[in-house]
Parts: structure tokens; sequence; C-alpha cells
């Protein structure tokens, strides 16, 4: 069964990123990521088929603190609305209990989003990669975002810049 899963998943990965390159139906979007832990995300469209995503987030255990930027490849699955997505970036982690210590570490997330109006949801994987802590070097997390979409996606206009004259039919 774990098999087949895995299978799955990988050909609807693979699949996913032969489909055209702009997948995004938002510019901003703000919202709530639910999982291991508990946190605020903020996604910005940088432009065709990548977004930047910042997230803090808070343990339910312990006072623990997690920082994650990351830059996200987005591939459209069923239209614009439904996107696959993969991405990297520097992670940051804060152990609040009795060490009060500082790690940093590397990122990366593989998910799948929704976004329908004004309400983008995505369900991902995050696994977390930490240098100089020999006990935990690998943290993986999963969780659901519920975001907002603040500023919707900009509408391309077939604007003509001041170089490009238009040109008259002859009569």
């Amino acid at each position: 069964m774990k098999t087949w899963i895995k299978w799955y998943i990988s050909t609807l990965l693979s699949v996913s990123f032969l489909f055209c390159s702009e997948a995004q139906r938002y510019g901003t979007a703000v919202g709530i990521r639910m999982g291991n832990e508990l946190g605020i995300t903020v996604q910005q469209n940088l432009g065709k088929a990548w977004t930047m995503e910042g997230m803090v987030n808070s343990s339910f255990q312990n006072r623990d603190l997690g920082l994650r930027i990351l830059g996200e490849n987005h591939q459209a699955v069923l239209g614009k609305r439904m996107n696959l997505y993969l991405g990297v970036g520097p992670v940051m982690k804060y152990y609040g209990d009795s060490t009060e210590r500082v790690e940093w570490g590397g990122g990366m997330i593989a998910g799948i989003e929704l976004t329908l109006g004004r309400l983008n949801a995505s369900l991902d994987f995050q696994p977390s990669f930490y240098f100089g802590d020999p006990v935990r070097v690998f943290e993986p997390s999963s969780g659901i975002s519920i975001r907002y979409v603040l500023i919707k996606e900009r509408r391309k206009e077939n604007k003509k810049h001041w170089w490009q004259f238009k040109r008259r039919k002859k009569k």
C-alpha cells in the first residue's frame, strides 16, 4: 500500500511540471498554518510561477519558535486555481527550553494548494535540516494553511509601449 502511494505522488508531481508555468491566482495572501506547530504564513507572488513565503510558528508543547523563508515554484495542475509546489530556503529555530539556543539550517517544502475567490488553502510537507545540533539534525513537519488573498492577481493587458507603433490599415 505504501509503495502505491509513493508511486502515485511521484507520478503526480512529475506530470504536473509538464503543464504551463504560470500558476498562482493571487498576488499576496496572509493566513494561518496548522500542523505540528501553529503559525502565521505570508505568501507573495514574485511573477510567473514563483512565490516567496515567510512563516513564523510556535510549538504547542514548549516555547519553541520557528522562522522560515522559502522560495517556491508553483506548477498548475487543473488551471491556475490548483497548484503543486516545491521550494527551499533558510530556517531558524529558537528552542525556548532550559538551553535557550538558536539553530540555523535549511528547509524544503512540497505541497498542493487550491485558490477559490479570496480563499487559498494548502496541504504541505516541510522537512528541515539543522546544522550544529547532533540531536535534532532532521525535523519533519506537515500542515494545512488557510490564507486570505489580500491582493488578487493582476490581469495582463495588451498594453503597447511607447516604442511600439500602431500600424494603420491601408484603405
